[in-house]
């Protein structure tokens, strides 16, 4: 294939990407951008199997695939402002690459991981995730399986959170690693807790040598629930839980490397 017949191929890539985009808010989404028709007619086949309902169903849960693949195929070729890649560089490699685990294993996770996300606030950490890598020639490691797994896991809310916690924890540790802590005061107070006043969850930072709770190096103030955000990190191979604690009380605490918070914030995108 001749260099002006890859840049063809190339440019036809971002077409359809963009025509995608277009015809998604119509209901058609990718279906049209790959030659298919519009959502209905993939099910209409089974239409007189199904009840009413559930055929509706359907259609609309497939319109909102349609057009989220479709914004995240558009993005992952355009990439951000600030990308140094070009679209048509992206969509050569990927047409020049498609059978490579670089392209064929962060198409295929990245696409898993939309079908199973709930909130369309994911599409674009997804695509940034999946253009990293894409561009970089890179296969999916475990950054990248962990990733798009707590990505396709969180409601909106819960990925403006996320994004308050890395990047404060990026601007906050002066380590190479640090801990981060969900505190409780309820958990903590045990039975006592009724004579306790009540105050919101919060997350503890601790950079360094020990230091007891009440000590920390950073205090965040105002995450709906940090429990499960510092838990989903660990789940997902994104941080370690310390062996033991010696605060005689055991909050869910955390050992996560600075440079994995960097990456998570290349990829979640600013905080608000």
């Amino acid at each position: 294939m001749t260099d002006r017949e890859m840049r063809e191929r190339a440019n036809a890539m971002l077409k359809d990407a963009a025509n995608a985009v277009i015809a998604g808010g119509t209901g058609a989404g990718i279906a049209l951008a790959s030659g298919a028709g519009p959502s209905m007619a993939a099910i209409q086949g089974g239409a007189g199997l199904l009840p009413w309902a559930l055929t509706t169903v359907f259609a609309i849960a497939r319109g909102w695939k349609e057009r989220e693949v479709a914004k995240w195929w558009y993005e992952l070729l355009h990439g951000q402002e600030d990308d140094q890649v070009t679209p048509e560089e992206v969509a050569g490699l990927i047409d020049a690459h498609q059978e490579e685990p670089f392209v064929r294993e962060t198409v295929l996770r990245s696409v898993r991981a939309l079908g199973e996300a709930v909130d369309p606030a994911v599409v674009t950490p997804l695509a940034v995730l999946a253009r990293e890598y894409v561009s970089e020639q890179k296969t999916p490691d475990a950054f990248f399986r962990g990733t798009a797994r707590v990505l396709a896991d969180l409601s909106g809310g819960e990925l403006a959170d996320l994004r308050r916690v890395v990047s404060w924890g990026l601007s906050t540790c002066s380590e190479d690693r640090c801990m981060l802590v969900a505190f409780d005061q309820d958990v903590i107070s045990g039975k006592n807790k009724d004579e306790w006043p009540k105050i919101p969850w919060r997350v503890l930072m601790f950079a360094g040598k020990f230091k007891s709770l009440d000590k920390a190096d950073g205090v965040l103030d105002g995450v709906s629930n940090p429990n499960r955000l510092l838990r989903l990190l660990e789940m997902n191979d994104l941080a370690t839980r310390p062996s033991s604690s010696a605060w005689g009380v055991d909050p869910l605490r955390i050992m996560v490397e600075t440079e994995t918070l960097s990456r998570l914030a290349r990829v979640l995108g600013p905080s608000d």
